[in-house]
């Protein structure tokens, strides 16, 4: 009997034993899992941290600030400047008495100039005082394959308006908006007052004028403000460059926002 209760508390004695060698066991299992995993993951940081030094960007890539705020024209482009009038046509006379049609190709010719220092190619409809008709300005902007057509005047006497407007085609075509907002918002950036955008013409919302309705390309007329303001005078005088290069630069930025 003696013997049979010592027996008996050996094995447990034996049993205790095996529970806390298998315990030991697991928790150096343990350890060592998590120091194998733990210098693994620093390996891949570092390797991870060693790639990253030699990224580099490309013009292609968004770090390129360039590419980012789109700031340059990079594409070849043609622009239409269309200076409205000329020759036996002379749309009336300012308050200084300068010819609007004169005011229109100086205006044009300043523009045209703006816009090749920014890269663009532009061709006048005009380049002197002579008679252009509508359809020989439609003819040089369809012949010139341009991505946008911007045709210059001036609005005329009315006694009390002022500002500048744009007008479009009445079908008002998408593109068309967003050109003439973007140079309607650089000249009000100059000081002077915008009349937003009409379409079709003075007449009729359904009727068109030519260089809108029967061009291919983009395009807009902007009016540079009345010719009995004394403030919209001053885009031809002292703000003369200055209103210029806000109208070259709304083209620009609408091309660039069509990928040019």
């Amino acid at each position: 009997m003696k013997d049979q209760k010592k027996t008996q508390k050996d094995n447990q004695k034996s049993y205790r034993y095996d529970k806390i060698f298998g315990l030991l066991t697991l928790i150096s299992l343990l350890v060592l899992v998590l120091m194998v995993y733990l210098d693994y993951g620093s390996n891949i940081s570092s390797y991870a941290n060693d790639e990253l030094k030699n990224v580099t960007f490309s013009s292609g890539d968004v770090a390129s600030d360039e590419v980012a705020t789109g700031t340059e024209i990079t594409k070849e482009v043609t622009v239409v400047v269309d200076p409205q009038l000329g020759g036996s046509s002379n749309g009336g006379t300012s308050l200084d008495g300068t010819l609007l049609k004169n005011q229109n190709l100086e205006m044009a010719q300043l523009v045209k100039e703006k816009l090749e220092a920014k890269g663009v190619t532009v061709v006048l409809t005009r380049d002197s005082d002579k008679t252009v008709s509508d359809s020989d300005r439609v003819a040089t902007a369809n012949e010139s394959d341009a991505a946008v057509v911007v045709s210059l005047g001036r609005n005329v006497y009315n006694g009390k308006a002022s500002g500048v407007e744009s007008w479009i085609y009445s079908g008002e075509p998408i593109e068309a908006i967003e050109l003439s907002n973007s140079i309607l918002e650089e000249i009000a950036n100059e000081g002077f007052t915008s009349r937003g955008i009409k379409a079709g013409t003075e007449k009729s919302s359904e009727s068109d004028y030519a260089i809108n309705s029967q061009v291919k390309s983009t395009s807009c007329i902007i009016l540079l403000g009345f010719l009995d303001s004394e403030t919209d005078n001053e885009m031809f005088t002292t703000k003369e460059d200055a209103t210029a290069q806000a109208i070259a630069d709304g083209i620009a930025s609408y091309l660039i926002s069509q990928g040019y």
